[in-house]
C-alpha cells in the first residue's frame, strides 16, 4: 500500500490519505450509480426517477447529489426510497437501497490521523481535549475516519459536530479515551452531526483501576440522527451511551459495558439510556454485553448499576442478542409527563441474575407505554446483595400514571410469548409477572414461570389479560432447593381484574395453590388448566330450595339425581330471562361460563359438579 500526502482545501493541513482507499471509493461510487441506473431502466413506465434535489454536503463526494424517488404508492415508501429493498450480488439479504449507498460510502471514508491533524498524544498524563477539538476541525466536511493513537488519551468534554465522521482507534480497541477526574459528571463526548459514530474504541474514567467511576451524565451522547457506537468497551461509566436522536436511526452494537456506578448510591446509572427528544427515531441495541463487577474479590467494591437499559421516550426500539448480567434491573421503561414509549421489542437476549426487578415498566404522570413485546424471554433473578430486594420478573405497573380520555390505559398492548423462562432462585419471593392497573391487553403465552411467591399476579385495574399454554409451577431448570423450583401460588387474581382469559396453563406443583381467584367479573374465563381444572366430580352440599349455583369463569357439568319436584333453570349473565334445562330428576346438563343456575325442589336431590 502506497501512502501519499495531499493538501486539504478545508483546513490547509497536510492530510495523510490512503490511495488504495481512493481507488475502492471510486469503484463503490460507480457501483451505486450503476445500481440506480439499472433500477430506472427496469421501470417500464418511468415510475422511478432521479430527483435533481439539492447537493447534500452530509454525504460528500461519494454519493450522487441526486436521489432516487419512488411513487407514493410503491411499498408504502411515502415518495422516497427509504423502504425500497433490493438484492445485489454479494449481499445475501434484501436491504434498503439508502442503507446500501450509505454503507458503501462510509466504508470507504478516507483515514485521518488525530496525531497529525491535532497533535493528539497517548500516555502523556496530559489533557488532550484541545488537541482533539483541533483535529476534528481539520477533518473535511465531506467526512472521514479519525484514528487516535494507541494508548490512554485523556480528555474532559468534546462536542463532535462533524457529519459523516467515524472516531476509531489506530488498531482495534488499542485507544482508551479516558475522562479526567474533573469530568466525573456531565456529557463527555456529544455527537451532533449526522452519519457519525464510534468504532473499535475503549472508554474509561481516570483512576478506574483503583475503583473510580463517573457519577452523572452520559459518556457518549448520540444527539443527532444516524449515529452509532460499535465494537467498543466502556468501564466506570455513570451512563455509558445516550440515544437521544430527534430522527433517523441509531445503533449501539457489539459493545461491552462493565462496572458502571452503583444504582443504590447513584440512581439512574446504567449502560444505555434511550431518551429520544421525539418519538420518531428508530433505535437498535444488539449484541452487547453488560455486567456489574459482581466477581470482585472484595464485596465492598462491588457495584450493581440501576439498570442495563433505561427507556424514557422512543417511537421504536428493537433490542436483541444482548447479555445483561447481575445488574439491579435489566430494563427500566419509565416515561414521565409528556413522554411516550411505543413499539418496543426486547428479543432473544439473556437478562440474567437481576437483583431487584428484571423488566420494569412504570410510567408516571401522563407518560404512557404502548406495544411492548418480549419474545422468547430469558429472565432470571438471583440474590447477591442485601441492598436490592428481589421482587419482580416483569412488572407492568401503571398505578402512578394518569389516564386520559384518549389514553385510558397508560400501559397497553404487552406480549410475552414464544418459549423461554421467567424464573427466580431466591426462594419464592416476588412475582414472575405482575399486572397492576390501569393496564390493558396483556398476553403471556408458552413461557415457563417458576420460583416466585406468585407466578402471575393480576391486581386491580388489570384488564383483558390472556394467559395461555404456560408452565407455571414446579418447572425451574436450575439446581436449586425444592422450594425455589416452584411458586407458592401459580396465578393470583385480585378483585377488580376484568376480562381474564386463562386456559391450558400447566399449574402443577405450586406449593400453596395453583390458582387463587378473588375476581367477581362475569366475563372472565378460566378453563382447562391442569393442576387446577378440570376438577374431578365432587358432591355439592344441597341447601334449601331455591338453591343457586353461582356463575363460574369456566364450563361446568352437573348431574342431578333423586329428590322430588326438581326443576333446573339457567339465567342470562345479567340474570334476565330463564331457560328450563331440567324439568325432573334424574338429569344432567352443562353450563357455559358466566351463567347462574337455580334449582328448585320439594325434596333435595344429590348434585354432582365437574369443572373444566
Amino acid at each position: 500500500m502506497r501512502l501519499t500526502a495531499s493538501r486539504s482545501t478545508d483546513s490547509g493541513a497536510t492530510l495523510l490519505k490512503l490511495s488504495q482507499n481512493n481507488r475502492k471509493a471510486f469503484s463503490m461510487r460507480l457501483s451505486a450509480r450503476l445500481l440506480a441506473l439499472a433500477l430506472i431502466a427496469a421501470s417500464p413506465s418511468g415510475a422511478i426517477a432521479l430527483d435533481p434535489g439539492t447537493p447534500d454536503p452530509l454525504r460528500g463526494p461519494t454519493v450522487p447529489a441526486r436521489r432516487i424517488i419512488l411513487p407514493p404508492t410503491d411499498q408504502g415508501s411515502g415518495g422516497d426510497m427509504s423502504k425500497f429493498s433490493v438484492r445485489i450480488p454479494g449481499w445475501n439479504d434484501g436491504r434498503k437501497l439508502e442503507d446500501i449507498i450509505r454503507d458503501f460510502s462510509l466504508a470507504n471514508l478516507p483515514d485521518f490521523s488525530a496525531a497529525v491533524l491535532g497533535g493528539v498524544e497517548a500516555d502523556t498524563g496530559v489533557d488532550q481535549t484541545a488537541r482533539i477539538v483541533l483535529a476534528l476541525s481539520r477533518v473535511p466536511t465531506s467526512g472521514g475516519r479519525l484514528r487516535f493513537p494507541c494508548g490512554r488519551v485523556l480528555y474532559s468534554s468534546v462536542v463532535v459536530p462533524n457529519p459523516r465522521l467515524v472516531l476509531a482507534s489506530a488498531n482495534i480497541r488499542c485507544t482508551e479515551l479516558t475522562t479526567m477526574a474533573s469530568a466525573a459528571t456531565g456529557t463527555t463526548l456529544k455527537f451532533t452531526g449526522v452519519y457519525s459514530g464510534i468504532e473499535d474504541m475503549a472508554f474509561a474514567h481516570v483512576g478506574f483501576d483503583s475503583g473510580a467511576f463517573r457519577t452523572a451524565g452520559p459518556t457518549v451522547d448520540l444527539a443527532s440522527g444516524y449515529n452509532w457506537v460499535r465494537r467498543s468497551t466502556f468501564r466506570g461509566c455513570y451512563m455509558c451511551v445516550r440515544m437521544g436522536a430527534t430522527g433517523g436511526i441509531q445503533w449501539v452494537q457489539d459493545n461491552s459495558f462493565e462496572y458502571s456506578a452503583d444504582g443504590a448510591a447513584y440512581p439512574g446509572s446504567g449502560y444505555i439510556l434511550v431518551d429520544n427528544t421525539s418519538v420518531g427515531p428508530h433505535n437498535i441495541i444488539s449484541g452487547n454485553l453488560g455486567l456489574s463487577n459482581f466477581l470482585d474479590g472484595n464485596p465492598a467494591n462491588r457495584r450493581y448499576p440501576d439498570a442495563a437499559v433505561i427507556v424514557t421516550q422512543t417511537g421504536e426500539l428493537y433490542t436483541f442478542a444482548n447479555d445483561w448480567v447481575s445488574n439491579r434491573t435489566s430494563y427500566k421503561i419509565i416515561p414521565g409527563n409528556g413522554q411516550r414509549v411505543e413499539k418496543v421489542t426486547l428479543a432473544i437476549g439473556t437478562n440474567d441474575s437481576a437483583q431487584a426487578g428484571n423488566v420494569i415498566v412504570r410510567p408516571t404522570g401522563t407518560g404512557r407505554v404502548m406495544d411492548l413485546s418480549i419474545p422468547t424471554p430469558w429472565l432470571t433473578n438471583t440474590t447477591q446483595i442485601t441492598s436490592a430486594v428481589n421482587t419482580i420478573g416483569v412488572d407492568l405497573d401503571a398505578s402512578a400514571a394518569t389516564p386520559s380520555a384518549s389514553h385510558p390505559y397508560p400501559i397497553n398492548m404487552v406480549s410475552i410469548t414464544g418459549g423461554g423462562q421467567i424464573t427466580s432462585t431466591t426462594g419464592q419471593t416476588g412475582s414472575g409477572v405482575r399486572c397492576k392497573g390501569p393496564v390493558s391487553n396483556v398476553t403471556v403465552s408458552a413461557v415457563t414461570i417458576a420460583g416466585w411467591e406468585a407466578g402471575v399476579d393480576l391486581q386491580a385495574g388489570c384488564r383483558k389479560a390472556t394467559l395461555a399454554d404456560n408452565k407455571i409451577g414446579a418447572y425451574s431448570p436450575f439446581d436449586v432447593p425444592a422450594a425455589s423450583k416452584t411458586n407458592k401460588v401459580g396465578i393470583r387474581v385480585a378483585a377488580g381484574v376484568v376480562g381474564l382469559n386463562a386456559h391450558d396453563n400447566d399449574l402443577e406443583g405450586n406449593t400453596v395453590a395453583p390458582l387463587q381467584d378473588a375476581s367477581t367479573d362475569a366475563t372472565r374465563r378460566i378453563h382447562d388448566n391442569p393442576g387446577y381444572n378440570p376438577v374431578g366430580a365432587k358432591q355439592m352440599a344441597v341447601t334449601e330450595s331455591p338453591m343457586t349455583l353461582p356463575a363460574l369463569p369456566t364450563t361446568a357439568s352437573y348431574v342431578v339425581n333423586g329428590g322430588a319436584s326438581v326443576a333446573v333453570k339457567v339465567s342470562a349473565a345479567d340474570n334476565s330471562g330463564a331457560l328450563t334445562v331440567c324439568a325432573a330428576s334424574p338429569c344432567s346438563f352443562t353450563i357455559p361460563p358466566g351463567l347462574p343456575v337455580t334449582l328448585t325442589y320439594s325434596s333435595g336431590p344429590a348434585v354432582v359438579q365437574t369443572i373444566y
